[in-house]
Order: C-alpha cells, then structure tokens, then sequence
C-alpha cells in the first residue's frame, strides 16, 4: 500500500504526518482515478449497515423469546406457589 511505502520510505515519520501526505495525495488525484474508490467505499458502507440492521433485529428477536421463556418460568414458578 501508499502507507506501507511512506512508512518505508520515512522510518522516522509519525503516523499523522503520513496521514496528512496521503490525504494531500489523495487530493490531487484526478476524478477518474478516485471514483472506483470512493464507489466501493459506498457499496462496503451499504453492505455494513444491512449487515448491522440485520444483527440489531436478530438480537431483538432473541432477546425477545429470552424475555418470554423467562416470564413463562416466573409464571410457572408462581402457580406452583399457590398450590402450597
């Protein structure tokens, strides 16, 4: 990657300073050479947060059915109580 080859090329050079170089970069590339980049990036973002929606409403869910069995134990354990 351009970091690794900064990072070679400046032993010494803090992480921010390498991070600032690649930004200017960056920067001066022309359109057409960024925009692959900056379409993947949007395609992985999406994808991420389908991924995410999806894993929130799996937990809902489970943590749903944990509630139910659980009050199901209370209630089971109550009517056992008032048979005594």
């Amino acid at each position: 990657t351009r970091r690794a080859e900064l990072k070679r090329e400046n032993p010494n050079m803090k992480n921010t300073d390498i991070s600032k170089l690649l930004g200017e970069e960056w920067k001066k590339l022309p359109p057409h050479v960024r925009q692959p980049h900056i379409d993947k990036e949007a395609r992985e973002r999406e994808e991420y947060h389908q991924k995410t929606s999806a894993w929130r409403e799996q937990r809902r869910n489970e943590e749903a059915v944990e509630r139910l069995k659980q009050a199901a134990v209370t209630e089971a354990f109550v009517e056992s109580t008032k048979n005594d």
